[in-house]
Formats: structure tokens, C-alpha cells, sequence
């Protein structure tokens, strides 16, 4: 009788510890629920000397822009956080927001005297 129940102790705890390791397997293979993403705004957009383009509302961690005459500054708000790129075109820029928030992003044509063709980006966790 003691074989038999060692036995079946042994076999209830080799199978307790398999339920384990497959459950354990599963939950560090399944996928993470943030996934990054990017939403564009004002892709392509032609934007005058000193003007501003908007993305509508949304979630975001963080903006990009690019201006494909020359310089752009990106924020979000009425100027919570920006900034600019500098130099010869076409010239990007990226700014962290440093966390996930929800407003409107915008893009600037930082250049005086041209037209600019922009393309903006919100990333998403």
C-alpha cells in the first residue's frame, strides 16, 4: 500500500508540474497588448511659410515630421512640447512625448519665404 501511494504521489506532482511549465510556456509566448503603431497626418501636405498643419485627435507617445523643402517643428497642444529640424531639406524631426496622451499633434513650416510639403507621424505604444 505505501508503493502504491508514493506511486500515485509521484505522479500527481510529475503532472502538477507539467500543468506548470505549459502554463508558464503559454503566458511567456503570448503577445504583448501594446503594440506599436504610427498614424500619419498632413502626409503630403503642402503647408505656407510659417504655417501650421493639425492631426485630429488621438493617443500618442510621440511625433515625427519630415519637411521635404527644408525645416519643420512638430508638437502636440498649444506648444506643451516641440521641436524643430534644422539645415538643408529634406529634413526630419522627432520629438517623445514621454507618456501616452490624447491631443492633436501639429507640424510647422519653420521656413519664412516657401511652401513645404510635410508628412507628420504619431507613434502609439
Amino acid at each position: 500500500m505505501e508503493t502504491t501511494l508514493r506511486s500515485s504521489l509521484t505522479a500527481a506532482l510529475a503532472l502538477g508540474a507539467i500543468a506548470i511549465i505549459t502554463f508558464l510556456t503559454l503566458l511567456s509566448a503570448s503577445p504583448s497588448t501594446a503594440q506599436a503603431g504610427e498614424n500619419h497626418y498632413c502626409w503630403g501636405s503642402w503647408v505656407g511659410p510659417k504655417s501650421y498643419c493639425y492631426s485630429d485627435g488621438r493617443w500618442f507617445n510621440a511625433v515625427f515630421g519630415q519637411g521635404q523643402q527644408g525645416t519643420v517643428c512638430v508638437g502636440w497642444g498649444s506648444g506643451e512640447g516641440w521641436a524643430c529640424s534644422g539645415g538643408p531639406a529634406p529634413k526630419t524631426v522627432y520629438q517623445p512625448v514621454g507618456s501616452t496622451i490624447w491631443g492633436q499633434a501639429w507640424i510647422h513650416n519653420a521656413m519664412s519665404n516657401q511652401n513645404n510639403q510635410v508628412y507628420g507621424v504619431t507613434f502609439t505604444p
